[in-house]
């Protein structure tokens, strides 16, 4: 199963490359709205509640991806290491914020 899921994260960002290398680091992510949600997709593809760990595989195999491309080159890998941390982090926060409104929203319909 796990290679599956391994398979589809590459897929996935082979896919999408352009849009997942276009930007980086926490503050581009919270400007791209069409990264933010290509991972929200993927998140809710694997599904389950271990969001740290489907982000941890889903950042290990991108970030192979960003010491790969040219542009990145001029970043020195604590800098690439940092910037994905904080994208990831970044992630893992606006997947449970989206999370809980929708647990509020389910709420206020039900009464």
């Amino acid at each position: 199963m796990h290679d599956k899921i391994l398979q589809f994260y590459e897929d996935t960002i082979e896919q999408n490359e352009t849009i997942l290398l276009s930007s980086f680091g926490k503050d581009s992510v919270m400007k791209s709205k069409v990264k933010t949600e290509l991972i929200q997709e993927v998140i809710n593809a694997v599904g389950g509640e271990h969001i740290s760990r489907i982000l941890d595989d889903f950042y290990s195999l991108l970030k192979k991806k960003y010491i790969q491309d040219e542009f990145f080159l001029k970043f020195d890998r604590y800098s690439i290491d940092k910037f994905v941390r904080d994208e990831k982090f970044t992630m893992e926060r606006l997947w449970y914020r989206n999370r809980r409104v929708l647990f509020e929203r389910e709420g206020k319909r039900e009464k």
